[in-house]
């Protein structure tokens, strides 16, 4: 079972979560009430981790996450990129020498893992232009 971490007198939340210890600190009295509130409910609320860009072209809507070699996809992005694809929507990484590689459902850590790595290319494949 997962380790949590009490917030003040009424709320807890998962080491995994910890993200959110940040937005529930905040100054921003808004956004702290409208996290909590959605804990509340049973939602999980993130704050970090959001692909870089939103992407839109007629119909076609789609997330971007450009990386280099020197900077990895850290785990916070992980889980955003991981929910998007899960969700349907269109999700890719931007390389400066490798271009676009799109991101399907069910991506795993493995395959996650894979993207970091400068010798796996099969871990995802080609999503041509955007």
């Amino acid at each position: 079972m997962e380790s949590t971490i009490k917030i003040g007198d009424n709320y807890c939340i998962k080491r995994s979560e910890l993200p959110l210890l940040k937005l529930l600190q905040s100054n921003n009295k808004a956004e702290k009430e409208f996290a909590q509130k959605a804990m509340e409910k049973g939602w999980s609320v993130y704050k970090t981790g959001w692909p870089d860009y939103l992407i839109i072209k007629g119909n076609r809507i789609a997330f971007v996450e450009v990386k280099d070699k020197r900077d990895p996809v850290r785990q916070n992005q992980k889980r955003i990129l991981n929910a998007l694809v899960n969700h349907g929507f269109d999700c890719y990484i931007w390389h400066p020498k490798k271009g676009f590689k799109k991101l399907h459902k069910e991506v795993s850590k493995q395959n996650l893992k894979a993207l970091n790595s400068r010798t796996n290319k099969q871990a995802f494949k080609s999503a041509g232009s955007i």
